[in-house]
């Protein structure tokens, strides 16, 4: 009898455990969607290219600098050890740079990469570090504890919301192509920028236009 007992209360607990599973993924969810969609409405809060403009502008005049002390015109060898120094993105002079064109992106990435589900995080993690997500999360809860209210217990909820919809992020990615397109064409006035930029052009072949 005991057996069967303890049999009964550990199959309640995991059902219960089962069911808080599902009520926090369909929070997650809930969560995750409309962030999503509040992002694809506000893409310039998650692309911002003043700090790699602001870099390509530093680094020109570091280059004039560099140029005025080290250059030699009559050293046949000069242009070549010039471009190598300039194509370093590891030198001090490209190095700012650099970390600009990889993170300019980044937030916006990680919007398209949470709506494909390649990653997610911890909710506690999203709530933290992600633009607003604290906001949608609240509306999210109040959502939930509405329908928990009612007879069904939150099951609506949970119907709605458990399993992934993938959103529209196309003015996203529209916006994500712009402001590349702006920055590419803004850098060709700058010496050099041409190798700073190549591993974003790749990335930027896997965003849909």
């Amino acid at each position: 009898m005991k057996s069967v007992l303890s049999i009964l209360i550990i199959g309640l607990i995991v059902a219960g455990c089962s069911r808080e599973d599902k009520d926090l993924k369909a929070i997650s969810h809930c969560t995750d969607i409309k962030f999503i969609s509040y992002a694809n409405n506000n893409p310039h809060l998650f692309i911002h290219p003043s700090k790699a403009i602001a870099e390509t502008k530093k680094r020109d005049i570091k280059i004039k600098e560099w140029i005025k002390i080290n250059h030699d015109t009559k050293d046949l060898m000069s242009i070549g050890k010039l471009r190598a120094k300039m194509n370093n993105k590891v030198d001090e002079i490209s190095y700012p740079l650099h970390l600009e064109t990889i993170f300019i992106f980044s937030k916006a990435l990680n919007v398209t990469m949470l709506n494909d589900k390649i990653i997610d995080w911890a909710i506690d993690y999203k709530r933290e570090e992600l633009k607003n997500y604290e906001i949608f999360y609240q509306e999210c809860v109040d959502e939930y504890m509405v329908e928990y209210a009612k007879m069904n217990e939150g099951e609506d909820f949970i119907k709605k919301y458990y399993e992934w919809q993938k959103q529209d992020v196309s003015n996203l990615n529209k916006y994500h192509h712009k402001v590349f397109d702006d920055i590419e064409t803004f850098s060709k006035d700058y010496p050099f920028t041409t190798v700073m930029w190549e591993l974003q052009k790749k990335l930027m072949k896997a965003v849909p236009r």
